[in-house]
């Protein structure tokens, strides 16, 4: 027999967080489930790391709130850039522009950040037309020309977007990269509104 194990939705997250914490004999409220959630940017492993770190280190409480999920969840000041892409794929808007000040405040280089956030939507723009023509597995992988792991991990993101949506974020980021060698406007700011820009229900650019 097979049994298809498919993640939650985006929405569905927090209530996911709630049930594992109820395994454990614990109660989580919906804004701490909903800070978790989006603050791991969706991520199953990292989510069942954290509710296991919870449990362990709150272990004489029945009930977690946002304050414990603060004062002791997600304290590491240092991001990358690779979790910054994950979270604007994931259209996590306060978390990406978490991470992006973030990498700013710890002195990442600007430049970096940006390229290589159009290297990874362009790869997304060419995983989605690729698996809507019907391209999938091996073949998938080898018109990509990148890692299995890379090409899973883009293959879900774009789900996150329709066709048209990663187009017209690839065609304003190509936009947006001239902009910024002309010097027509504050790198920092643009960025910020580009990432606002992506993250919205509708991707209206």
């Amino acid at each position: 027999e097979v049994f298809e194990y498919k993640p939650p939705k985006k929405g569905e997250y927090p209530k996911w967080v709630q049930g594992q914490f109820l395994k454990q004999n614990k109660n989580i409220t919906d804004r701490a489930a909903r800070y978790l959630s989006e603050n791991l940017a969706y991520d199953m492993e990292k989510l069942s790391n954290e509710i296991e770190k919870l449990c362990l280190y709150y272990a004489d409480q029945s009930k977690i709130d946002l304050n414990e999920v603060e004062v002791f969840s997600l304290k590491a000041p240092e991001n990358t850039i690779f979790e910054l892409i994950d979270a604007v794929s994931a259209k996590s808007k306060s978390l990406s522009l978490k991470i992006l000040n973030n990498l700013l405040n710890n002195n990442e280089n600007f430049t970096h950040i940006f390229y290589a956030m159009i290297r990874h939507f362009k790869l997304l723009l060419k995983t989605k037309d690729l698996v809507e023509r019907g391209m999938d597995g091996a073949e998938l992988i080898n018109q990509l020309k990148v890692h299995p792991f890379v090409v899973k991990k883009c293959r879900e993101q774009a789900k996150n977007f329709t066709l048209k949506q990663l187009k017209s974020a690839y065609e304003l980021l190509a936009e947006i990269d001239l902009s910024i060698k002309r010097g027509e406007k504050d790198p920092h700011l643009i960025f910020e509104n580009l990432i606002v820009s992506i993250c919205s229900k509708e991707l209206k650019i």
